[in-house]
């Protein structure tokens, strides 16, 4: 089964952007797989140290 995990920057997208982003997400992989019961996760680092920008 996939599983799919998001990382994002908070400080650029909010949660509302990220969770309709993997709601998204969800529904194309399982529309494609016929897989019902994908996970995806969105994560955020709460503690960045000379991070660079995600591309």
């Amino acid at each position: 089964m996939p599983v799919i995990n998001i990382e994002y920057d908070d400080k650029k997208v909010s949660d509302k952007d990220i969770e309709l982003l993997c709601q998204g997400v969800q529904q194309i992989v399982s529309s494609i797989t016929k897989i019902e019961d994908v996970p995806v996760y969105g994560h955020s680092a709460k503690i960045k140290v000379k991070n660079s920008p995600i591309e």
